[in-house]
């Protein structure tokens, strides 16, 4: 029987006891008057220009947009990427880069994210 050698017990009996560490939450919130909600009640009111604007500057949290643009000839859906002083591009579901001139532009609605 000597010729065994000897293990440490992979299971104690007496387990030690642990001590669960305690963590500092935080016990008050304080919310300030946010002005997103007020924003997004007023962009139904907004010129186009002002839409664009807002479109493009959106939080960096926030993902981008869907626009509905309509034109005298047509009704595009896509996502506004990027505007100069007379075009706005927009990317379409089919990742289709569509140029629109500022004056053609009748209305532009938002979609959804």
């Amino acid at each position: 029987m000597n010729s065994k050698q000897m293990n440490e017990p992979l299971l104690y009996i007496d387990q030690p006891k642990i001590i669960k560490p305690e963590s500092n939450m935080q016990s008050t919130f304080q919310m300030k008057a946010s002005t997103t909600e007020n924003e997004r009640a007023h962009v139904a009111d907004c010129t186009i220009e002002e839409k664009i604007h807002y479109l493009l500057h959106l939080a960096t949290g926030i993902p981008s947009v869907k626009v509905e643009v309509i034109t005298e000839q047509e009704k595009i859906i896509g996502k506004l990427t990027k505007a100069d002083t007379t075009k706005i591009y927009l990317e379409t579901y089919r990742r289709r880069e569509i140029v629109i001139l500022k004056t053609d532009i009748k209305a532009l609605h938002l979609k959804s994210f």
